[in-house]
């Protein structure tokens, strides 16, 4: 009987110690910047694209969003891109969404900015 009631004793010692919650450590969250992928080598703004000088093995598909930054005679430049796909050679043809692009401004692409083509509606008017 004292044999029963000391591993009785016990095992209502222990089995509390095994339902305890675990302690978890906090997961830090890193926030991506933009990564600098190319140069605006040549701008038409009258038919709205620019040619990109591209850094690297960047392959961008159709529908990347990119920004370009710049700076030129203390006058501050930035405009929205979007890459179309077109590669010729080192540089990447893309649509001017918004904003003005000037030869020689930054091209920046922030890893969550990707339009899918789903997401492309074109507003034809009947």
């Amino acid at each position: 009987m004292k044999v029963t009631l000391i591993i009785t004793t016990c095992a209502l010692l222990i089995l509390p110690s095994c339902s305890s919650p675990k302690t978890t450590e906090p997961v830090a969250v890193v926030e991506q910047q933009p990564t600098l992928v190319g140069r605006v080598s040549k701008v038409n703004a009258a038919a709205g694209y620019a040619f990109i000088r591209r850094y690297g093995a960047w392959k961008p598909r159709a529908g990347d969003v990119l920004q370009s930054h710049g700076e030129t005679n203390d006058i501050i430049s930035a405009g929205n891109l979007m890459a179309t796909g077109e590669r010729i050679g080192e540089h990447v043809a893309a649509d001017i969404r918004s904003g003005v692009v000037n030869i020689g401004d930054g091209v920046y692409q922030s890893p969550q900015h990707t339009v899918k083509d789903a997401d492309i509606t074109l507003d034809i008017p009947e």
